[in-house]
């Protein structure tokens, strides 16, 4: 972990609408206390249970947001790409994390002190509407993930989650997946053997192509029907 606080690093305001409607003022009052930290591949970058006096802004990377529960296994909610807000809901609650991050990747994330970006929230409505269409736009995606887990067939929950890596996270129906075995467990909520099974399954039926980590996508029609029948 790699700490900056230098604001010629502050490529974040190019590389998003969010912040389009900052005025110069406003973009100084933001950047007060601000620092840019480079987060190697498995270190944890926001803890679940802690304080949430900092909100974090996706610079460069990937990285997971889960829910921790002791005993149980962990449940992947999204995949966080570049130029994405991660915000908790207890930033307009109670100020608690109720959520852990961690690095998928070398990831560069910014942290903009809260009560800063609350105070801006008030003042400047067109940067109010479009952080919580994001907001709103990210809980409605938990609910859909938490709902996919409780509904669907172990098949239905890997088609799901195939398209979702290819279409959401890497554009691209051939990717490199930076999501090791359990991970991909735990964001389709199965047991590892479970998704080793499927995933021979979906090879020997020709609906994907799996060469060590790289993935492709050979028949989306047919994962979308398993997806929404399974």
């Amino acid at each position: 972990m790699k700490k900056e606080n230098s604001r010629e690093c502050l490529n974040w305001r190019n590389s998003s609408p969010l912040f389009s409607s900052l005025s110069e003022k406003e973009v100084e009052f933001l950047t007060e206390g601000y620092i840019q930290v480079h987060f190697k591949k498995g270190e944890t970058i926001r803890k679940q249970g802690t304080i949430l006096d900092h909100v974090m802004y996706i610079g460069s990377g990937l990285a997971k947001q889960y829910i921790e529960e002791p005993g149980l296994n962990d449940i992947i909610l999204t995949i966080i790409i570049p130029g994405k807000m991660v915000c908790s809901a207890g930033f307009f609650v109670n100020g608690l994390q109720y959520s852990t991050v961690a690095a998928l990747t070398d990831t560069e994330i910014s942290f903009f002190k809260s009560d800063h970006l609350k105070d801006l929230l008030h003042q400047n409505k067109d940067f109010f509407n479009v952080f919580m269409g994001e907001f709103t736009q990210t809980v409605l995606n938990h609910y859909q993930r938490l709902s996919l887990i409780n509904r669907k067939q172990v098949p239905g929950r890997m088609a799901d989650s195939l398209l979702y890596l290819s279409k959401e996270i890497y554009n691209c129906d051939e990717f490199s997946l930076d999501l090791n075995r359990l991970d991909l467990a735990n964001l389709c909520g199965m047991s590892k053997d479970s998704v080793d099974k499927v995933l021979r399954d979906f090879q020997e039926e020709k609906l994907i192509q799996i060469k060590k980590n790289i993935f492709k996508i050979l028949d989306e029609k047919a994962l979308r029907n398993i997806s929404k029948f399974g």
